[in-house]
């Protein structure tokens, strides 16, 4: 056995998934759950490991046990539409990548794989795939005027009341306005329906200990170091205030799951790497073995592209797009843009003459498609910003707004950005 820290253990079945070596990820997996079973980070790497190796069933089952511990994880909204997908069901795959799509608006992955289902069912050109109020609501509550968030949860929790993930947002927001009693009251409200959620239980005890109820607040606290044992949500949340220090507490390892011959070959390094030979060696074939079935609760009710691919069995009705390259998705929710092939100053000038000739000769519509790759790819965007504000001017056409909020927003004119997102959603509530 080698004795090596939760961090280390993560990377170690991350590891295995891209060298594919997914019953290796998954048992480390399950020795981490054995210490801490309701380890949240461990669960959704299993979900992963346990997808791409074509255990849907027991994939699916992780991924619930994620949203009852974060009802706001992307990742198993979008593995659960993937997962429904293979299964053939396309509505209910629409509706979960729709619900990560909510929860990770600038998530480019997450919207090309909403987008090849929209594709895949024949609704491309529906209005579904602009912004909704949901997502507008966390791209105001990650920018400069996080106020403007509590209205719009507020107002999907009018029309959509039994909406978790939303409550859960709005109940971060009202924290951070200073409006703690009412924070509480939202977490109080979501703990009734989901009391291992990470989120409520922190803001809760950090309400009480506020309140001065230090004393009340530890059971939160407690509930939520068991999830989140390495205290990421907490500092995530609440920063140097926050009520639960970050960890890393050390496990036991199977030696040969790391690629250690012998447990002594780890010694008592609490920073054990992986050794070089192994990092390059070619992976085993993969294995079918059968699965130990996970913890399982029922599946949410309501829900997303997820950072691994559908298994090879997947009905190729479409084509699929390449695996995106996979990211400490926790590090930055929602993950950041990531901008398009670069063009040639040549390409730009002739993108940009052609969006002006299809404008003048044929109007907006015809203007967007020359346009739309300048701004995949991050070029040009003070004209693209010029030109798509004077089209808008004269013709406040719905495309060119999200495609001149989506310009503003990778030019770092984030309160242009949401004023043109906002004007979307007014338009389709209209």
């Amino acid at each position: 056995m080698a004795r090596v820290t939760l961090t280390k253990s993560l990377e170690a079945i991350r590891r295995c998934i891209e060298e594919r070596r997914y019953d290796d990820g998954a048992a480390i997996a399950r020795v981490v759950l054995g210490e801490y079973p309701h380890c949240v980070q461990a669960r959704r790497i299993l979900g992963e490991a346990l997808w791409e190796n074509d255990l849907a069933d027991e994939a699916q089952a992780a991924f619930s046990v994620v949203l009852e511990l974060d009802p706001e994880d992307f990742v198993s909204y979008a593995g659960l539409g993937l997962i429904a997908e293979h299964s053939g069901s396309l509505d209910q795959a629409l509706s979960h990548l729709r619900r990560a799509s909510e929860l990770a608006p600038h998530s480019e992955e997450v919207r090309g794989e909403l987008i090849r289902l929209y594709q895949r069912t024949g609704q491309a050109d529906s209005g579904k795939l602009k912004i909704s109020r949901a997502a507008l609501a966390r791209i105001y509550a990650r920018s400069e005027m996080p106020s403007r968030a509590l209205a719009e949860f507020q107002a999907v929790l009018h029309d959509e009341p039994d909406r978790i993930d939303v409550r859960l947002g709005l109940a971060e927001a009202l924290w951070r306005e200073g409006q703690a009693a009412e924070a509480k009251a939202e977490c109080e409200t979501v703990l009734q329906y989901r009391p291992q959620s990470i989120k409520a239980n922190l803001i809760m005890a950090a309400a009480l200990q506020a309140e001065g109820l230090g004393q009340h607040a530890d059971q939160f606290l407690q509930q939520a170091a068991l999830a989140d044992p390495l205290g990421e949500y907490a500092q995530r949340i609440f920063g140097a205030d926050a009520p639960l220090p970050p960890a890393d507490p050390t496990i036991e390892v199977p030696a040969y799951l790391l690629g250690l011959t012998t447990a002594g070959d780890a010694g008592d390094d609490l920073d054990l790497e992986l050794p070089d030979w192994l990092l390059e060696q070619e992976p085993p074939a993969e294995s079918h073995a059968e699965e130990a079935p996970v913890d399982s609760v029922d599946e949410p009710e309501s829900g997303t592209v997820i950072e691994f691919a559908p298994p090879e069995t997947e009905p190729a009705a479409v084509e699929e797009p390449d695996a995106p390259d996979t990211d400490e998705w926790l590090e930055s929710l929602p993950p950041s843009t990531r901008p398009a092939p670069s063009l040639d100053d040549a390409a730009v000038e002739a993108a940009l003459a052609e969006a002006e000739t299809a404008y003048r000769e044929q109007g907006v519509e015809a203007a967007l498609p020359a346009f739309a790759p300048l701004v995949e790819a991050e070029q040009a965007l003070e004209r693209v910003i010029e030109a798509l504000t004077g089209m808008v001017a004269e013709d406040d056409n719905l495309d060119a707004l999200e495609l001149l909020g989506d310009a503003c927003a990778r030019a770092g004119r984030h309160r242009e950005a949401l004023e043109a997102y906002h004007r979307v959603l007014q338009k389709l509530d209209s």
